[in-house]
């Protein structure tokens, strides 16, 4: 899909929304977001309350996204902003988050 925008940036996309657990826990939301004109894949999570993520980590947290270079250069995850499938990309955001809980204490 092609659509016609007015400015530099402009954007549409689809949401699809995930729960992550981990050991059990709930732990994150995951949304994907599907690119519709290129599309691709990209994703954003956010991590629940009741863990106390690390100063190193949490400076990220206003960004926790495929998008985010710096953060997984801290998790030491190959960065990649984009995906070509849906799958790719919920688990690109699962190692993410599996390097997260690894550094994580609950509150």
């Amino acid at each position: 899909m092609k659509f016609s925008y007015e400015n530099k940036g402009d954007i549409l996309y689809g949401i699809e929304e995930f729960r992550f657990r981990y050991s059990g826990r709930e732990t994150a939301t995951i949304k994907v977001l599907n690119l519709l004109d290129d599309n691709q894949y990209a994703y954003e999570f956010e991590v629940m309350e009741h863990y106390k993520l690390p100063d190193k980590i949490d400076k990220y947290q206003a960004s926790f996204s495929s998008a985010n270079m710096e953060l997984h250069e801290e998790l030491n995850i190959k960065h990649q902003p984009v995906f070509n499938t849906k799958q790719e990309a919920l688990q690109h955001a699962i190692d993410s988050l599996n390097a997260i809980m690894k550094l994580c204490r609950n509150k």
